[in-house]
């Protein structure tokens, strides 16, 4: 067998390297690496090469397909005990669409959504009996522990009921529901709402509505119930958010109040870059006005606009429509205009 290499074991800072490794080579690694990070950096080198390919399938209109060769290495990743539980659970992520879209040079956020959402779900239903396992051995229940093993399992349980919830069968409905329900910890229990938040779940409604009678009263956690709705890529997902906006609890003039829903929205690109511009309609109009009263965030806000120059042409003219709108207000402040006027230019 040809040896296959491993480069900066054990180092202990982030070192960029560019090397051509083939997807065999690749796979190797990510199945049987001795080190931690290699392997975990294989397995987001082939998803992201993977995703990427499978995005111009989806575009040419062909079959989508996962090479067997990676599922089963994903299954010897799964089935190694000898990991330590919460980087396991790095392991087993896919590339966020943010990183996705960095690789992109003419953004295509519907393609990128849709591949990395077939990977995902291929992944757990071509080990759905292993996924299960893990997250019932990780499920420990009993007294809440803050140690970095309890932390480590709980963050591994969560990460495959996350990959169990893609397959929106029953069975993964009501373990979500179960753990919703029997949650000791917040972390239990906004993993599951999260989940439930982002799925036709028939209980999806009545949980929400009992987290927010639950929590009303705790800024903080309401803040969280925000983003949960607001990050989903639920088709209503829009429609929702201008309901929540008016809601008692929400508070425009509290910063946290507008990051968590307005620019948790405005971070999913799938809605926030939706066809017909209403993404960047919403977001937008609130720009304008809360550069009125807080321009500190208006501005910061403002920074999503910076993927202006690599979207497709009619993205693109739905976004210039708004950035000239902001831009056009009387009495604009200055970082909110420099941020608008730069993205133009």
């Amino acid at each position: 067998l040809n040896p296959v290499l491993s480069v900066n074991r054990n180092f202990s800072a982030p070192v960029n390297v560019r090397m051509e490794q083939s997807l065999d080579d690749r796979i190797f690694l990510l199945a049987n690496d001795s080190d931690g990070f290699n392997r975990y950096e294989a397995g987001q080198a082939i998803a992201t090469n993977m995703i990427l390919s499978l995005m111009k399938d989806y575009r040419a209109g062909k079959t989508m397909s996962l090479d067997s060769k990676y599922v089963e290495a994903y299954g010897k990743l799964l089935a190694d005990e000898s990991i330590d539980p919460s980087f396991k659970a790095y392991c087993l992520s896919l590339p966020p669409e943010m990183v996705l879209h960095g690789e992109q040079t003419l953004l295509d956020v519907e393609a990128t959504h849709v591949a990395r959402k077939f990977v995902r779900k291929t992944l757990a239903e071509a080990h759905k009996a292993k996924l299960f396992e893990i997250y019932r051995k990780m499920n420990k229940g009993g007294e809440y522990k803050i140690d970095s093993l309890s932390m480590g399992e709980r963050a591994l349980k969560n990460t495959a009921l996350g990959m169990i919830m893609t397959l929106a069968s029953s069975e993964a409905y009501e373990l979500c529901e179960r753990q919703y329900n029997s949650a000791t910890n917040m972390t239990d229990e906004s993993a599951a709402l999260t989940c439930m938040a982002d799925s036709e779940h028939p209980k999806r409604e009545e949980s929400l509505q009992k987290f927010y009678n639950k929590w009303k009263h705790e800024p903080l956690v309401m803040q969280k119930w925000l983003s949960f709705q607001a990050t989903s890529s639920r088709k209503d997902t829009l429609e929702v958010v201008k309901k929540l906006e008016k809601d008692p609890v929400f508070d425009k003039t509290v910063p946290n109040f507008v990051r968590s829903l307005i620019a948790a929205f405005a971070r999913n690109a799938i809605h926030f870059h939706a066809e017909d511009g209403s993404g960047y309609a919403f977001v937008g109009q609130w720009i304008y006005e809360l550069d009125g009263f807080n321009p500190q965030i208006a501005a910061g806000l403002s920074k999503i606009w910076s993927d202006y120059k690599r979207l497709p042409e009619k993205q693109q003219a739905h976004m210039k429509r708004e950035l000239e709108k902001i831009k056009a207000k009387p009495g604009l402040s200055k970082g909110t205009f420099e941020i608008v006027s730069k993205t133009l230019a």
